[in-house]
């Protein structure tokens, strides 16, 4: 089994709408508010847009053939911030070309 972190693709959503709106704030304030204040505002959102967004989807895979002639693929994610699960698994009892599967591995007598 490998694992790995990832961004999560619901809070990349979430993230890249609302890094949007920001800057459509910003753009509206353009001549509206003090020139401090929007220096600030455009301090702001550059802060944002440079910090990204954490890795927070966590996934959990493995691929392989068993000894006995069957394939296997699994694979798992999750966010620990909003919960987004996702599922898949696959599996193939008897690989193409393998005419019978051979007896269990171990001892023999």
């Amino acid at each position: 089994m490998a694992d790995n972190w990832a961004v999560c693709p619901r809070c990349w959503i979430e993230h890249t709408k609302a890094r949007a709106e920001r800057e459509k704030e910003l753009r509206a304030a353009y001549g509206k508010v003090s020139a401090e204040e929007y220096i600030a505002m455009r301090k702001d959102v550059e802060k944002e847009g440079e910090a990204g967004i954490e890795d927070t989807f966590r996934e959990e895979y493995g691929i392989g053939v068993i000894y006995n002639g069957s394939f296997h693929l699994r694979y798992t994610g999750k966010c620990s911030t909003c919960n987004l699960e996702y599922k898949f698994s696959y599996n193939l009892d008897q690989i193409p070309g393998i005419k019978t599967k051979p007896k269990a591995r171990g001892k023999t007598k």
